[in-house]
């Protein structure tokens, strides 16, 4: 039997709606953190491969955030292959590039 779905109406409606919908989000990412940092990290070396640098920066901002607290074998070294496009951007002095480089440092201390 299919379960009942509410009934919005109205301005509380849709803002049951969004913190419905919200919370649902947020409990999809938790359980697919990694997968979405990985993803984040892909987009990023995409990205880089383009020379759309400030994109690139920003994917893998993204990542390392997403990534913050996790110590898998496959984090590590997708932050560590991101290094050494971050050493390029920084002497290009790419915006962002510095405080990720820092970034992925510290996460991979």
């Amino acid at each position: 039997m299919e379960e009942a779905r509410p009934r919005y109406d109205g301005k509380q409606g849709r803002l049951e709606r969004e913190r419905a919908a919200r919370e649902q989000a947020e409990a999809e990412l938790a359980r697919y953190k990694r997968v979405h940092a990985l993803t984040y990290a892909d987009l990023g070396d995409s990205l880089a491969a383009q020379a759309r640098a400030d994109e690139a920066v920003a994917a893998w901002a993204q990542a390392l955030t997403l990534m913050e607290g996790m110590t898998s074998d496959r984090t590590r070294k997708t932050i560590t292959s991101l290094r050494s496009t971050l050493s390029m951007y920084q002497r290009r002095k790419v915006p962002g590039a510095a405080e990720l480089a820092r970034r992925a440092r510290e996460a991979l201390a």
